[in-house]
């Protein structure tokens, strides 16, 4: 009984500290969110009056053009580059690498799921050379808006701009509420400052000590015995 409370205790103070928030994560998360929210909106406000004035035909040319001025200005301002990556993309520069390609992954499995996509981001400390890189992804849920230029049944004019702009295409064939893809945010970390090197001890020498000198046995002189006279 008590090997097995030992046991729990250690159990538990592992997992308090594997939730443990790191202060470093906590200082980047206000900014990414700040980022991905300026991105979004721009993004939006833009692609909706086109799509209001000009039609998709032209809209699709204005979000190739409009969301890499968007990212550069944000870069300008807060040091955070910002982008778009799906599992289907449109854009060949926009394929995920490596690391995004898992976090959309568990997205899509966390949708599958049921879960609120609205709530869905990951956020995490990597290491990417010699540097420290924070890493940031908000799902993208495909919502009616996007089914415009990205549903199934595209109007003839539009799937021909889509296919002149973008030869290599995946991104159609979405159905609303499913993963449209994510946006990602990134930016190199400050070092973090090295550890003073903690020198050595002096430790003094030890006096030598000499051995007490040997006492030699006394030797006892034997007297000759007086003659009598």
């Amino acid at each position: 009984m008590k090997r097995l409370l030992i046991v729990l205790v250690v159990l538990t103070l592992f997992a308090a500290a594997a939730a443990a928030p790191d202060p470093e994560l906590e200082r980047e998360l206000p900014g990414v969110r700040q980022a991905s929210k300026i991105f979004t909106s721009s993004l939006s406000a833009v692609l909706s009056d086109s799509l209001e004035e000009e039609g998709a035909v032209e809209a699709i040319g204005v979000c190739q053009e409009t969301a890499p001025e968007i990212a550069k200005n944000i870069f300008k301002e807060t040091g955070y580059e910002v982008g778009r990556t799906a599992l289907k993309v449109r854009n060949a520069e926009n394929a995920p690498d490596a690391w995004e390609k898992k976090i959309l992954k568990s997205f899509d499995k966390k949708m599958a799921k049921g879960t609120d996509p609205s709530g869905l981001e990951h956020i995490e400390i990597v290491t990417e050379g010699e540097d420290r890189v924070v890493r940031y992804m908000k799902a993208i849920p495909t919502g009616g808006f996007c089914l415009t230029c990205h549903g199934s049944d595209l109007e003839l004019d539009l799937a021909e701009k889509i296919g002149e702009l973008y030869p290599k295409d995946q991104a159609t064939g979405f159905k609303e509420g499913k993963l449209r893809g994510a946006l990602t945010i990134r930016k190199v970390l400050e070092p973090l400052p090295e550890e003073p090197a903690v020198e050595p001890e002096e430790v003094a020498p030890k006096e030598e000590v000499k051995p007490a000198p040997e006492k030699k046995p006394e030797t006892k002189t034997s007297k000759e015995p007086e003659t009598k006279k």
